[in-house]
């Protein structure tokens, strides 16, 4: 069990220069674990995408309904209070936060591609190529 932040889940699903190494975190362990946060950050993810013309709506539909199928049973929420803490500890937003904390919670390893969260969150949080070797 890991948990992974959104653009982790992006790059699973949309082509870009981190899915071969995402694929792999998804090889080595596929039990994905994310706060319910990551739904909207994900559809802020494919609106990026739709004004880039980098996806028609019907792709974006597309993968966003693989994505929730994806995560749906790796969705779990996290603790507020907890979250604003670590937040001012980490000199985290509380949206990356969220990722953190539920980590920590499960004490699960922190798959991300956000260098603020690797500075913050080291040794727990590694990028997809880290994790994949280790």
């Amino acid at each position: 069990m890991i948990v992974v932040d959104t653009n982790v889940i992006a790059y699973l699903l949309i082509p870009g220069p981190h899915q071969t190494a995402v694929e792999g975190v998804r090889k080595r362990d596929d039990d994905w674990r994310a706060p319910p946060l990551w739904q909207s950050e994900f559809r802020n993810v494919l609106t990026h995408c739709l004004r880039r013309k980098a996806m028609t709506l019907d792709v974006a539909l597309e993968t966003l309904a693989l994505a929730q199928e994806v995560m749906a049973p790796g969705e779990l929420g996290v603790d507020g209070a907890l979250v604003l803490a670590r937040a001012e500890r980490l000199k985290l937003t509380a949206y990356d936060t969220e990722f953190a904390v539920l980590a920590e919670t499960l004490d699960v390893p922190l798959v991300t591609l956000d260098h603020g969260i690797l500075a913050a969150c080291a040794p727990r949080a590694r990028t997809p190529e880290t994790f994949v070797t280790t």
